[in-house]
């Protein structure tokens, strides 16, 4: 994994967890990036940190597709 890709699952992990304010711990970190790395693919994360697009955990699990519509615009 490029470190960029690296740098935007993290953002993005962080972003989730602030928005539905869970607390910065390197296990919810952990927890959080692992579930985006099984849903999106480097591409589409990159995509979706350059885009600034936030999202819960619940829409970054059921709403993926909605998400992914997004980032093909």
């Amino acid at each position: 994994m490029r470190y960029q890709t690296a740098t935007a699952y993290a953002c993005v992990a962080y972003r989730t967890m602030e928005k539905d304010g869970i607390e910065m711990t390197e296990e919810n970190m952990e927890m959080v990036i692992g579930i985006l790395y099984d849903f999106y693919s480097e591409q589409e994360i990159e995509k979706i940190y350059r885009d600034n697009i936030c999202f819960d955990s619940y829409q970054m699990i059921m709403g993926d597709k909605e998400i992914k519509s997004k980032i093909k615009e």
